[in-house]
């Protein structure tokens, strides 16, 4: 049977619910052709599903690296983190995905769950993911959007003086002295 025809056939059996068939059949694709994405993608999606986390990072972390600009690969990678309960890496991998795709649904929900989860945890590196895309959304002129994203870095890092000055003008107020001075040292 050709790799393609085997790959079908796991893709139904993937879709009925018979997963281990689906699996061994994925796996066979995979031993022929390693660089099979919607492979490498599926059964990591099937793992996923399945609770085996481990097994699904490996996939879809290759799946990622065989199409990097993938927003629901990143998605479905930010599922994986958060089921971990690792919020800081799947709150990344979200946003990484709405750099992709600024009106994902799938994103900006997970995105909303994970910020709820990492309320009393604070995270200089998921405030600088909030800040990067934050300020790519400004540069398309969603100033709004921008401040929605820089107000969950604020709640990440809320000694993070570029979040503080961003969010501040795009509130439409003046910055204290403070903030003003501290926002000048960083020029």
């Amino acid at each position: 049977m050709s790799n393609d025809k085997v790959f079908v056939k796991a893709h139904a059996s993937h879709k009925a619910k018979k997963y281990g068939e689906a699996i061994k059949l994925y796996q066979m694709v995979l031993m022929k052709e390693p660089k099979h994405l919607d492979a490498n993608y599926l059964l990591g999606t099937l793992y996923a599903e399945t609770g085996k986390s481990v097994q699904a990072k490996k996939y879809l972390l290759k799946s990622e690296e065989l199409l990097p600009s993938s927003p629901f690969i990143k998605v479905n990678l930010g599922n994986v983190y958060r089921e971990e309960g690792d919020y800081e890496t799947a709150l990344i991998c979200y946003i990484n995905a709405l750099q992709l795709q600024h009106d994902l649904p799938e994103a900006q929900q997970n995105l909303a769950a994970v910020t709820e989860s990492m309320k009393e945890q604070k995270s200089e590196k998921g405030a600088n993911s909030c800040l990067e895309y934050a300020l790519s959304l400004i540069q398309v002129g969603r100033n709004d959007k921008a401040l929605s994203i820089l107000i969950i870095g604020n709640l990440l890092d809320p000694g993070n003086t570029y979040i503080c000055y961003l969010k501040t003008v795009l509130e439409g107020k003046e910055p204290d002295k403070e903030l003003q001075d501290a926002f000048d040292r960083l020029e």
